[in-house]
């Protein structure tokens, strides 16, 4: 029997790894403590990585999908077994996929970076939460003792920042820094997190204690080096706190209001969505789109409005949110 890891995202799936150390090593910089020798979760895919994409020549794809965050895929249904293909880009490899049930092999010709095992992963956990009615949200999240806090914003609003000066220097733990799934169970409302690559700027850095000699202004890291860098455990799942929209602004003063649910309304459907959310099922594992469920959070959830400097209340440990 071929040598395996598990991957194990919280209590969504698990993923039967047959690869090598290096994929081993780059699924722990992107999904830090999720690697062990045994599946905990009832749904279980196995994955197979096969350097040399076979000769596609007799594979008519019937369309092209663009998946969640993902380059467009080609695919074709061949009697329940699914095939995609993308072409390479500045992106990510070219590439193919097959999928056999909950059996998936993954083919490069040249697996110089394994960044498409990630993608896979991400695709996987996406599939999985909108079967259980989650949807995402362009937002950056927290855990704080049990619960989650999340903050959105349009581009540039404070969603990393208010990420980053929480889990540097304010008691929390990361759940995600870019987009996380919001969804509810047995009545409560819950956010799972995921873990992009983390870019902090050189002088926040300096702001919590960590100097270099930094060559550009944006200083990028891995969730695991960031888990490092601040002694921290990424989380994965946390019952919400509360929500709040970011409006930074370093020169103004902090303020923490609550919204109306029609105001919170309005924010949600302006800026809870990345302009580049596409939902095209390349593994043809259900074909869903998320419904996104503002009504049922403003109804529900603590709606907040953040506005001005944020980062001099948590450096001074004020109580700043609900």
């Amino acid at each position: 029997m071929k040598n395996f890891k598990v991957f194990n995202f919280s209590d969504v799936l698990s993923i039967r790894i047959f690869g090598n150390e290096k994929i081993y090593s780059l699924i722990e910089e992107y999904f830090p403590n999720t690697l062990s020798n045994y599946a905990v979760n009832n749904k279980v895919y196995d994955l197979e990585c096969i350097k040399n994409i076979p000769n596609l020549t007799n594979i008519k794809f019937d369309k092209t999908v663009m998946p969640f965050r993902m380059s467009p895929y080609n695919v074709h249904n061949d009697k329940g077994v699914i095939f995609s293909y993308s072409q390479k880009n500045q992106f990510s490899n070219e590439n193919l996929v097959v999928r056999n049930g909950q059996k998936i092999s993954l083919y490069e010709n040249n697996f110089d970076n394994y960044l498409n095992v990630i993608k896979l992963f991400s695709e996987l956990i996406f599939r999985n939460l909108l079967e259980r009615g989650y949807f995402p949200i362009h937002a950056s999240a927290v855990a704080f003792e049990q619960d989650a806090m999340l903050f959105f914003g349009p581009i540039a609003s404070g969603k990393s920042t208010a990420f980053f000066f929480h889990t540097a220097i304010g008691n929390c733990l990361p759940l995600a820094n870019d987009i996380a799934f919001i969804g509810k169970e047995n009545g409560e409302w819950y956010t799972y997190g995921t873990s992009y690559d983390i870019t902090i700027r050189a002088e926040s850095l300096n702001l919590v204690g960590v100097t270099g000699n930094f060559e550009q202004n944006k200083i990028h890291f891995t969730p695991k080096k960031y888990c490092e860098t601040f002694n921290l455990d990424w989380e994965y799942k946390r019952k919400i706190k509360s929500i709040s929209y970011m409006k930074f602004d370093i020169n103004t003063p902090y303020t923490l209001h609550t919204l109306t649910k029609e105001e919170g309304l309005k924010y949600l459907i302006q800026d809870g969505k990345d302009q580049h959310f596409n939902f095209g099922d390349c593994l043809q594992i259900n074909n869903l789109d998320p419904t996104f469920e503002y009504n049922g959070l403003v109804n529900d959830l603590y709606i907040g409005f953040i506005k001005g400097n944020i980062i001099d209340v948590i450096i001074k440990g004020k109580e700043y949110t609900k």
